[in-house]
């Protein structure tokens, strides 16, 4: 399939390509539509987080970093359960 027109001084589009151009601009168009419209559901993390530590560390070296890390993550994502 020929798409270009070619002369010694310029470079002009077929009819073919002007279509071709014009219909593959509308179907990415739209392809990115549909994926902004299926991935916003997935943007948002949600369920049940299960954090893990020994008591050495959980309650003498890191319980107020541990309560701060969960804190800051229940206050940015809501539907995400400690």
């Amino acid at each position: 399939m020929r798409l270009p027109n070619r002369a010694t001084r310029r470079l002009s589009v077929t009819h073919k390509d002007g279509l071709y151009h014009k219909t593959r601009s509308r179907l990415l168009i739209e392809h990115d539509e549909l994926d902004r419209q299926f991935s916003s559901s997935r943007d948002v993390p949600k369920g049940l987080l299960r954090i893990n530590a020994t008591f050495v560390y959980a309650w003498c070296l890191g319980y107020m970093a541990c309560a701060v890390l969960c804190n800051e993550t229940l206050n940015k994502w809501p539907r995400v359960i400690l």
